[in-house]
């Protein structure tokens, strides 16, 4: 995996079936585009990365769902990734995006990678788990 630190650890995880990761096919479209151009990334190695990665693909969120985010995000881009973890009903949004994590919402726990490394581990206090 090109991945380095807790992603690494995250997706080792879900690849030995340890825990579940979820993603929208919107998040693997913006995955694929900025990979294809900030990076310049061929088309076929981005398609068969993201293909490779441990991850289920849910249901693109009902627009009013989305809706719904975009009055709880700064970026209008964020809210199908907001709509969409809470449409799954995820136990959490794992994401490094500083606006989502400071989405005015709380329907779902919005963590970084290593927090939710800490969470699946049992590391972390009770007043950081979610309700």
């Amino acid at each position: 995996m090109a991945f380095r630190g807790p992603e690494r650890w995250l997706l080792r995880l879900a690849a030995r079936g340890d825990v579940t990761l979820l993603v929208s096919p919107y998040v693997l479209s913006e995955s694929a585009r900025v990979l294809s151009t900030k990076f310049a990334t061929p088309h076929d190695v981005v398609a068969g990365s993201l293909a490779a990665l441990p991850v289920g693909v849910v249901s693109e969120p009902e627009d009013v769902a989305v809706a719904e985010a975009r009055i709880a995000v700064r970026h209008p881009e964020d809210a199908p990734v907001l709509a969409a973890a809470w449409s799954a009903e995820t136990d959490a949004l794992v994401t490094g995006d500083k606006d989502l994590h400071a989405a005015q919402q709380d329907r779902i726990r919005v963590v970084r990678t290593a927090e939710a490394l800490a969470w699946i581990a049992g590391t972390q206090t009770p007043q950081r788990l979610p309700p």
